[in-house]
């Protein structure tokens, strides 16, 4: 509790809380980096950092949602909730990184502003494999950051507990949208058995142990009236309390008459609370904390007003009752916090009678006097000189020594310390095993290069149709001893193609060009630097400067269309589910489409997509892209090019 707010002093617990998440989130991006990058050397640093840093998070985000029901199973986790924010600021940090990387990669630099990209890129078309997933991740994003910008406590004082409260309940929402986000994006994609068994594991263990502490916690919401009723009826007398003159002494006070518009429900016997603690029951839908100490007995609500805390399952320490969540203190006679703070609870006024505890279930005001009943115990809160709040070095001893434990205390009394650390250790394995597991289940890599900063010079006969592309001497052949050449389509920087009116006029003739290589599988694409385009004198063939078409017959395909650029290794993997939003944009932008068939024990085969009228066909595909499709059309050799004409509306979707 305090008065101000300040920067917060980090005790023994929460450096060895703090030092445990950084070893765990450590190990895993350690790890989940190191095996990547040697089992694929040659994927790219943004994907791979995009993969790294989710994958912690959405790890990270389980770990956080289990810690309110294990706590609720166990009270010897509460040092985990103690400082559980830390563990989501943490997960919104790792969040955030992925959300940048991802919107940096397939977002920016294209023809539509990143953010509206995010939202329209992606186009539900019918089959439920093309729902959006980027959209699902990104209102849980926001959801998540919006939680990590409101932890402090300065936020809860201002917006209120209850609202506080009800925004941070929307983490389950997030936690739905990101598995959504997962299903349908990586899922989809990356379909080793390991990563669908990882997911499903997780919701299970997250569903599972909410379940299981809804099950332990059911009794508690069960009406006290009701069980009032079920008792009565098994001793064959009312459930009306005594007169008064039949009350014990001591433990009640208030007028001697209680009023007969107040209705007393019986909720426990006097001897089932325990000294100092408390016996929670539910009255009027509401949970009621009934504590017991020196004497008397006090009946509140057993909610905190600082995070909701359960009160009943603290403690009176030095007369105060003791919130075992984060430490906030309360009168019990008044419900109030001893000056100088100003929380409030809710108390109920009790009577006891032949050892039977009564309680009215309407609450009383906030901070206020009694009712008219007989009244609440007159339980005093004792501060050490000078002091307004309740707890003392003497206390935090007290506590330790019957296994109580609240945030504030610099070390967690025996029994939570040794779960407290078994856990840490299995945490600790657990990330390793999954950081290795995860990275090493990753198929879709494959040996792609970008040389990003490294501009080359080269040199070759430059045509415009169907595509920008500029045909390289290559050699000689072993066969011939003829040259032999290499047709390298061009793309412009970012997610664009390169415009025809750069290139028709030096169409068919030698240039010399500046560009950025891109290569897989033997086949080269160049990303030209824009103005670098210089005649150049060079010996033409005469069937490169006037490409002779080759029809290589008519086929029908079956694969996934894809922007060249990417596919190609920019983005390595660059296909499939994940890449589809960043490909729609590419593709929209004017890099050529290209139809990529996967064929088993050999290359894939890479057909560049054109009309029958050999014209682009951008804008025709863009919501075919990264989908299973099938394609008919006849394949076509320009000179050293390869395309596939075909109508786009013949194009057919295949289920996935």
């Amino acid at each position: 509790m305090g008065l101000q707010y300040q920067a917060v002093q980090w005790n023994r617990q929460k450096r060895l809380y703090d030092s445990v998440l950084a070893a765990g989130v450590g190990g895993f991006l350690v790890l989940f980096l190191g095996v990547t990058k040697a089992l694929h050397p040659t994927i790219t640093d943004e994907i791979l950092l995009m993969r790294a840093t989710s994958c912690a998070a959405f790890l990270l985000l389980h770990f956080v949602l289990s810690v309110g029901p294990l706590c609720r199973l166990n009270p010897r986790f509460l040092p985990l909730l103690y400082n559980r924010r830390h563990a989501g600021v943490t997960m919104a940090f790792l969040g955030l990184a992925h959300g940048v990387l991802a919107m940096a990669t397939y977002h920016a630099g294209g023809d539509l502003n990143p953010l509206l990209s995010v939202f329209l890129s992606e186009r539900f078309t019918g089959p439920l494999s093309t729902l959006p997933f980027q959209p699902f991740g990104f209102v849980a994003l926001a959801i998540i950051l919006l939680m990590a910008a409101t932890s402090h406590d300065f936020w809860l004082a201002n917006l209120t507990a209850p609202v506080w409260k009800t925004l941070h309940m929307l983490v389950y929402l997030a936690y739905a949208l990101l598995v959504v986000h997962v299903t349908f994006g990586v899922l989809q994609a990356e379909t080793h058995p390991a990563l669908a068994i990882a997911t499903g594991l997780g919701l299970t263990t997250v569903t599972g142990l909410h379940l299981a502490a809804a099950f332990k916690e059911r009794p508690l919401d069960v009406p006290a009236e009701a069980a009032s009723r079920r008792s009565v009826t098994d001793r064959t007398h009312t459930a009306s309390p005594p007169p008064r003159s039949a009350i014990t002494p001591g433990l009640a006070r208030g007028p001697a008459v209680c009023g007969t518009d107040h209705v007393l429900v019986e909720v426990c016997a006097v001897a089932d609370i325990p000294e100092k603690r408390a016996r929670i029951v539910c009255l009027s839908g509401e949970r009621v904390a009934i504590f017991k100490y020196d004497g008397r007995i006090s009946a509140v609500s057993n909610v905190c007003q600082h995070q909701n805390g359960p009160l009943g399952e603290g403690k009176i320490l030095d007369g105060c009752i003791t919130c075992p969540w984060h430490g906030y203190q309360y009168l019990p006679d008044t419900g109030a916090s001893p000056p100088p703070f100003r929380e409030q609870v809710p108390t109920f006024n009790v009577q006891v009678s032949g050892g039977r505890v009564y309680v009215d279930p309407r609450p009383n005001r906030p901070g206020g006097a009694g009712g008219t009943c007989a009244g609440r115990g007159g339980g005093i809160c004792h501060a050490p000189p000078g002091q307004g709040a309740c707890r003392t070095a003497g206390n935090a001893r007290t506590a330790m020594n019957d296994d109580f434990y609240v945030g504030w205390m610099d070390q967690a009394p025996p029994g939570h310390a040794r779960l407290a650390r078994r856990f840490a250790l299995g945490v600790l394995g657990v990330a390793v095993l999954l950081g290795a597991a995860i990275a090493g289940a990753q198929r879709l890599i494959g040996v792609a290069y970008f040389e990003w900063g490294h501009v080359r010079e080269f040199t070759g006969v430059l045509h415009a149709d169907p595509y920008p592309h500029l045909v390289l001497p290559g050699g000689e052949t072993e066969a011939s001893g003829k040259a032999a050449w290499l047709a390298a389509p061009l793309v412009a920087p970012y997610k664009f193609g390169v415009g025809r009116t750069d290139i028709e006029p030096f169409d068919g003739q030698a240039v010399t060009l500046r560009a950025t290589r891109i290569r897989r599988d033997g086949h080269l694409l160049l990303e030209l630097e824009p103005g670098s385009i210089q005649p150049a004198t060079l010996s033409i063939p005469a069937e490169i400067a006037e490409p002779v078409v080759v029809s290589l017959g008519r086929h029908v395909f079956q694969g996934e269309i894809v922007d060249s650029k990417c596919w190609m290794g920019v983005m390595n993997p660059g296909v499939l589910t994940p890449h589809r939003a960043c490909a729609v944009r590419c593709i929209s932008g004017g890099v050529p489409p290209m139809l990529l068939v996967r064929r088993a024990g050999r290359p894939p085969l890479n057909l560049l997509l054109v009309s029958p009228d050999d014209q682009p066909v951008n804008d025709q595909v863009l919501d075919l892209v990264a989908e299973p499709v099938e394609v008919t059309g006849d394949v076509v050799r320009q000179g050293e090019l390869l395309t596939l004409r075909c109508d786009p509306a013949s194009i057919r979707r295949r289920p996935p």
